[in-house]
């Protein structure tokens, strides 16, 4: 039965939007402008009035997940609440959206965006550019390897529930393998990638550079003068 919405305007706002809710819930691979079109009740021939290509509109949709990352300075902030902050909202951003987390790969122009601002506030705040670039290093290892496997972690128990979404009914319920006496190990497996655990790492790299930078790292602070800042 054919859909009897109203539909809205065509705008590139809403086709971003509408892309990246198709691909949130179905994927990459079952992205495509023939979908879309459904999804906008438009002619996907339309969507070339705002986008040339297809591999133009996936890039914007990264874009705008990335545009969800808390990496904006907060005046005043010391380098380590920074730290936390930035680490945080990107992996709360990531978990949020999986199959677009997913389908990002390689050193997109997206991903550069972030990287530069994340750089730009460091060294605002005085941390000097060696300093930054073993901090960035670790922690982009750090990242793509623990966020990686939690998505995919967080799936894998998902089918074991048989496809019931992360936060269901059965959200804090103790997993049965996992609490069972004969193989604690599993306990362990299952407990390696969660907020305790990831928290844990970051003050690792926190206390690894307040040892390699001594009292300097005291006066690491965002400034409280906007115009002082070099972040856009």
């Amino acid at each position: 039965m054919a859909s009897t919405r109203t539909p809205q305007p065509l705008s590139r706002d809403l086709i971003v939007e509408q892309a990246f809710a198709l691909i949130d819930e179905a994927g990459l691979e079952a992205f495509s402008l023939r979908a879309l079109g459904r999804r906008l009740q438009a002619s996907p021939m339309a969507l070339y009035t705002y986008f040339p290509s297809k591999d133009a509109l996936v890039d914007a949709v990264f874009a705008r997940m990335r545009d969800e990352y808390d990496n904006a300075p907060v005046p005043g902030e010391r380098w380590d609440d920074t730290l936390r902050r930035t680490t945080a909202s990107i992996r709360a951003v990531d978990l949020a959206h999986p199959n677009v987390y997913k389908a990002l790969s390689g050193w997109m122009p997206e991903a550069r965006q972030n990287t530069r601002r994340v750089y730009q506030i460091f060294r605002d705040q005085g941390m000097p550019v060696e300093t930054f670039k073993i901090m960035w290093s670790t922690l982009e290892a750090f990242l793509v390897g623990f966020i990686h496997q939690e998505v995919a972690q967080n799936e894998a128990i998902a089918a074991d529930r048989g496809g019931a979404p992360a936060g269901g009914d059965d959200a804090g319920q103790p997993d049965a393998d996992a609490v069972d006496p004969a193989r604690p190990w599993l306990a362990i497996a299952r407990s390696a990638y969660g907020d305790e655990s990831f928290s844990f790492g970051i003050e690792l790299v926190i206390e690894g550079i307040r040892q390699m930078a001594g009292p300097e790292e005291q006066t690491w602070r965002t400034p409280l003068d906007p115009r002082e800042w070099t972040w856009e």
